[in-house]
C-alpha cells in the first residue's frame, strides 16, 4: 500500500489541476505542486502532525510557497492544515 502523504501529495495536485495549470517543481529544491494562475505559486504537503521548524520558501520566480500540513497552521510562515486548504479551492 501507498504511503498515506504520497496518497495527499497527489489529491492536492490533482484538485488544484482541476482548477488551475499545475506542474512539478525540481531543481536545488522540489515543490509538490506548482501553479500557474496570475503569478507562480508553489504548495509543499508536509503530512505530519508537527512540522518543526519550518521556514517560508523563496524559490525562483515563485511569488509564494504554502506548506500544507494535517494540522498545523500558522499564518505568518503560510502554513495550513491540507483540509482547510482543499475546502477552499
Amino acid at each position: 500500500m501507498p504511503d498515506e502523504s504520497i496518497i495527499i501529495k497527489n489529491i492536492v495536485g490533482s484538485h488544484l489541476a482541476r482548477k488551475y495549470d499545475a506542474f512539478y517543481w525540481k531543481n536545488k529544491q522540489e515543490i509538490d505542486v506548482v501553479v500557474r494562475s496570475e503569478d507562480l505559486n508553489g504548495f509543499e504537503v508536509k503530512w505530519k502532525q508537527k512540522i518543526g521548524d519550518y521556514s517560508r520558501l523563496k524559490i525562483g520566480k515563485l511569488k509564494n510557497v504554502f506548506c500544507l500540513t494535517k494540522n498545523e497552521i500558522n499564518e505568518n510562515k503560510n502554513i495550513l492544515p491540507t483540509s482547510l486548504f482543499l475546502s477552499l479551492i
